[in-house]
């Protein structure tokens, strides 16, 4: 090994004498020093720091919000500006929006398999939603709606507010009095129906539960792992292939949507329904999670539930007895066919996403119902006929008879005379004559949904608590067969006047411009209003709602 040589310089350090000074020397970005963060050594020698940049490496990795950034700073080039960023701060142009198909539907429900998916009934909510399961209320569940309109999702009304708050760009264009609608009739003979489509499978219905008492009472079954569906008019692909194949059909709705409009005269709560408008075509639609996804508990009783925020929490509150009620008939349906049975098979499951999904007994019949005009009237648009596709739903069926079933689901004040222990056994008349004046309009519904399905009997269940404290489990304490002309009479809901409500409020909206529409009822007066609201105006709620959803499951 050879001896190097020290050079020895007496008059200072330095390089040594004759070195050239021009030596080429690298130069580095000193200036871009701050865009890279300085590494935290904590010391001398730090024989952990490989192993603590692998952890942070696999951390950026698992992480995809900050993977993804990783990999667009990978795939930039360092620009260096002159002390200052360019931000494009213009909004960006709205799309404009003219067809009839696209008024109809949300920016962010165009995909398809994203808007047939409907929320479980679980969960209380007859709405849009993800399939889901049944499990208790959380405080993790979210709601949908936050600030300007729309329902939060999983969120129950309140009921005794407005469904939906009025905007300063809304412009009222009808004021309604409900008093008014026993009035509108048409000849319900002259209404012709038929049907275009069967989708899904008809179940028989079962006999197992046709003598249940308080002493004989069984379990009510929980559906938890069957799938429920219930989009709005516009994410359903049958009613927009018909309305594209046949010409004469004008008008487009849902059994749950009609039906709201159909007993309207006898709701108390605020609810509302969009419209949208197109030349000739009418498109009825609810908001997801709006009121008319909701059953109501003793909404016309004299003594209703509590609405009031101090007991909000209660399980005896209206928001809670809602969702409550939305189970228990979802799994009434359910335990009321024979699945051992083979059932009537039709088309395809129009919402389910492949064969082996469990999808409720529902099954779908889309009819073509023509509403006869006023011969008498000399205006031409009144006197012709319109022709509505409707979307229903049959439980099931008996060897003669389509059927729809539904179930009440106890609730009783301290004051309460007639209650279902002492009477329903000896007295199932009173008992049936007392829901009716309690839950006017929920029977209404049931009744009208029953119509326009062409079910001629409804079997209608009695459901109470295993346990007063728990409102998820349930059981069924009778069950009656009622002809759906014998029941409908009883509430004093006929066909002429139904059909002729709807009737003049499609007449209503055929005399207004294109547009988008609200018909909202007011929570304090018997009155229903129709608005005429901006192009988009809850498809902006529903963006700002998916924004916010995707941060909460980033942060999740």
């Amino acid at each position: 090994m050879g001896i190097f040589e020290l050079s020895q310089e007496g008059e200072g350090w330095g390089p040594a004498g004759g070195v050239s000074a021009d030596l080429p020397l690298p130069k580095y970005p000193i200036e871009n020093i701050n865009r890279y963060p300085p590494a935290r050594v904590g010391k001398a020698c730090d024989f952990t720091q490989a192993t603590q940049d692998r952890i942070r490496q696999m951390q950026n990795v698992n992480n995809p919000n900050k993977k993804q950034f990783l990999w667009a700073q990978q795939q930039q080039p360092l620009v260096v500006e002159d002390g200052y960023n360019l931000v494009d701060t213009k909004a960006s142009a709205r799309k404009k929006q003219n067809s009839y198909q696209t008024r109809s539907k949300p920016n962010h429900q165009q995909n398809a398999q994203k808007a047939v998916k409907q929320m479980n009934y679980q969960e209380g909510i007859l709405g849009k939603a993800t399939k889901m399961k049944q499990q208790v209320p959380t405080k993790t569940q979210k709601g949908k709606g936050k600030g300007k309109g729309n329902m939060r999702k999983n969120q129950t009304p309140t009921f005794k507010d407005w469904s939906v708050p009025v905007r300063n760009d809304w412009e009222i264009l009808q004021e309604l009095p409900l008093t008014g609608f026993v009035k509108m009739n048409i000849d319900a003979r002259l209404v012709k129906v038929e049907d275009v489509a069967w989708c899904g499978k008809l179940f028989p219905m079962t006999k197992v539960y046709d003598r249940t008492t308080f002493r004989t009472s069984k379990p009510l079954p929980v559906a938890n792992d069957v799938n429920f569906f219930n989009p709005t008019t516009a994410e359903d692909e049958t009613i927009e292939a018909i309305m594209a194949d046949d010409d004469s059909v004008d008008v487009a709705g849902t059994d749950h949507i009609l039906a709201c409009l159909m007993a309207a005269g006898r709701s108390v709560y605020s609810w509302d329904i969009l419209v949208v408008k197109s030349g000739s075509k009418i498109m009825f639609n609810k908001r997801e999670g709006a009121p008319c996804d909701f059953l109501t508990v003793n909404e016309t009783a004299q003594e209703p539930p509590s609405y009031s925020p101090e007991e909000r929490d209660s399980i005896n509150a209206a928001p809670k007895l809602s969702r409550e009620a939305a189970r228990v008939n979802q799994n009434f349906a359910e335990a009321m066919v024979d699945r051992n049975q083979t059932p009537e098979k039709h088309n395809p499951h129009p919402f389910a996403d492949d064969d082996d999904e469990e999808v409720s007994a529902a099954c779908y019949r889309y009819r073509k119902i023509t509403l006869p005009g006023d011969k008498k009237n000399a205006d031409a648009q009144r006197s012709a006929d319109v022709s509505m596709i409707v979307r229903t739903e049959v439980s099931g069926k008996t060897p003669t008879q389509y059927v729809s079933a539904k179930c009440l689901n106890n609730f009783e004040t301290k004051s309460a005379t007639m209650t279902w222990k002492q009477h329903l056994e000896n007295m199932p008349g009173a008992v049936l004559a007392n829901e009716l004046k309690n839950n006017s309009f929920k029977l209404g519904r049931w009744v009208a949904q029953a119509i326009l399905a062409g079910c001629e009997q409804i079997r209608l269940g009695y459901a109470v608590r295993q346990r007063v404290t728990d409102p998820m489990l349930h059981e069924i304490v009778k069950v009656q067969a009622q002809p759906t002309a014998q029941l409908a009479a009883q509430i004093s809901l006929s066909a002429n006047n139904a059909y002729g409500i709807l009737r003049n409020l499609i007449d209503l909206l055929r005399d207004q411009e294109d547009g988008q529409f609200i018909l909202l009822k007011d929570p304090n007066k018997p009155i229903l209003r129709l608005y005429s609201t901006p192009d988009g105006a809850f498809d902006e709620d529903d963006e700002e709602e998916d924004g916010e959803e995707e941060e909460e499951d980033d942060e999740e």
